[in-house]
């Protein structure tokens, strides 16, 4: 390389290296009437929530399992898994798990897939998904898987999440 062009590109690269430095530290103004104030929002504390049972036995068509929410939280549900395993014919047809928000009852069904025998059991499928479901204080979370026909076979069932305080 010459001279003369080792020259421009030290020259260039000196001249370059002011714009890349990051900018000092601006203090911001902001101006706004009263009506049109700074909107202002608590953070809330997140306290995180696990919960999780196992061999839960198929009574009839179902297995179904549940807790309560503690007083003064509500509960976020970000993840809900389970797998069901069973001993004679017949199909797990569905997983669903159940919440109660503002006096509403609802259930929410999950697509469970079959993973052939395991567990002991001639027939075992699985769940899992990620989920956005709230359940108020003092109301049960459910959690049921449910099967077309009777017979022997066992539910585990995972929930997690957080609470946050009601004020």
């Amino acid at each position: 390389m010459k001279k003369s062009t080792r020259t421009a590109y030290v020259v260039t690269i000196m001249l370059l290296l002011p714009a890349l430095a990051p900018a000092a530290p601006q203090n911001v103004r902001v101006v706004n009437g009263e009506d049109r104030p700074i909107p202002v929002y608590d953070v809330v504390q997140k306290e995180p929530f696990q919960w999780g049972v196992m061999n839960i036995e198929f009574v009839g068509l179902s297995a179904t399992t549940s807790f309560t929410v503690p007083a003064g939280k509500r509960l976020v549900i970000e993840q809900v898994s389970g797998s069901a395993f069973i001993d004679t014919a017949g199909e797990v047809v569905e997983f669903s798990v159940a919440t109660t928000t503002n006096g509403t009852y609802a259930r929410h069904r999950l697509a469970f897939f079959p993973i052939g025998n395991a567990g002991g059991y001639t027939k075992g499928y699985t769940a899992s998904q990620s989920v956005t479901l709230y359940a108020d204080e003092n109301t049960e979370v459910v959690l049921a898987a449910d099967r077309n026909l009777p017979g022997a076979g066992v539910m585990h069932a995972t929930v997690s999440g957080y609470l946050v305080d009601l004020d």
